[in-house]
């Protein structure tokens, strides 16, 4: 957003839901789901209902059985996949690389494909390490590591691509 008092954290620092103006969008960064924290459960799964696009954050991990069950009953269910794009963060905590992980996304969200929710692979962690980087060449091999302009981008066009679609069928 270019604002420099959000709080941003490798660790959990989201609460409450909080809105941020975005171009023309309005940003809603919402508490984590599924962690044992009914009171974040209920304040973001109203949010993503109301919301005309949805930016799904997992680790490199990937999906628990129950992170991927909250998924498909988003997406499937409550009919969020035209507004759902799905991001893999904390790249760099292993060795998979995309093309490995692919394929257990993909069992996720059938019958999609992790090409379906514009799924990027990033590490938020280096993006901060770079932005703090004390020389040029070191911030940008990690901004490149940390692929956050390709995140950008990708947001971008999902936005310009299915916004309007979006806003047509949310409630």
């Amino acid at each position: 957003t270019g604002n420099t008092d959000i709080p941003i954290d490798a660790n959990v620092c989201t609460d409450q839901v909080t809105r941020y103006r975005w171009h023309d969008l309005l940003l809603l960064d919402t508490p984590g789901v599924q962690a044992g924290e009914p009171d974040h459960d209920a304040l973001t799964g109203k949010a993503i209902l109301d919301a005309d696009l949805l930016v799904f954050v997992i680790t490199g991990e990937l999906f628990s059985d129950v992170s991927a069950g909250y998924f498909r009953r988003l997406v499937f269910e409550r009919g969020k996949a035209v507004q759902t794009l799905l991001v893999v963060n904390k790249m760099t905590l292993d060795s998979g690389t995309p093309e490995i992980k692919r394929p257990d996304i993909d069992a996720v969200c059938r019958p999609k494909s992790s090409h379906d929710f514009g799924t990027t692979f990033i590490d938020a962690q280096c993006y901060l390490e770079s932005l703090g980087a004390t020389s040029r060449r070191d911030a940008s091999e990690l901004r490149d590591v940390s692929q956050f302009d390709t995140f950008g981008e990708q947001l971008n066009s999902f936005a310009l691509n299915r916004c309007d679609l979006a806003r047509l069928v949310s409630p």
